[in-house]
């Protein structure tokens, strides 16, 4: 058994992947307009056809950050009148929060073909070395079955 995702943490990943067994990967789905805002649906491993994994970048985060961190340096050499406040309590956070974009651009993403449709599981920000051996975990597991398929 694999976990990827830590039932307290259902809510907050919902469509995805969360646990895969030898006989079913549990599915967290999300409910619209339901008093929970998920369910888990157990996907048996019979219907599943493959197995893939990448890694992706967020390019989206990674270019935050580098915006933060790029303003923050444009504020610190920029020539400040005598007398100007400056916070340098947000200057921080801005700095903080824009390291914190950067790190986190590195994904695991593994996809489940079945025979319908393909669940996913992609890595949060900042959990890629975390995740990595739950992953190496799946894909032996995937290459033991013969699902494993090659990334496009």
């Amino acid at each position: 058994m694999a976990s990827l995702i830590h039932e307290a943490d259902y809510a907050k990943q919902v469509n995805q992947v969360a646990t895969v067994w030898t006989q079913q990967i549990r599915f967290v789905r999300r409910k619209e307009l339901a008093m929970t805002a998920f369910a888990v649906e157990l996907l048996p491993m019979s219907e599943v056809r493959s197995i893939t994994y990448e890694t992706r970048h967020a390019l989206g985060a990674a270019f935050l950050g580098l915006a933060c961190v790029a303003i923050l340096a444009l504020v610190l050499w920029s020539p400040i009148p005598a007398g100007t406040k400056v916070p340098i309590g947000a200057l921080f956070l801005v700095a903080g929060a824009g390291l914190v974009w950067m790190r986190g651009t590195k994904r695991h993403v593994i996809e489940f073909r079945l025979k319908d449709r393909t669940a996913i599981w992609q890595s949060r920000a900042g959990e890629f070395k975390d995740k990595k051996v739950v992953v190496d975990r799946v894909m032996a597991f995937a290459r033991e079955a013969g699902l494993a398929r090659r990334s496009h």
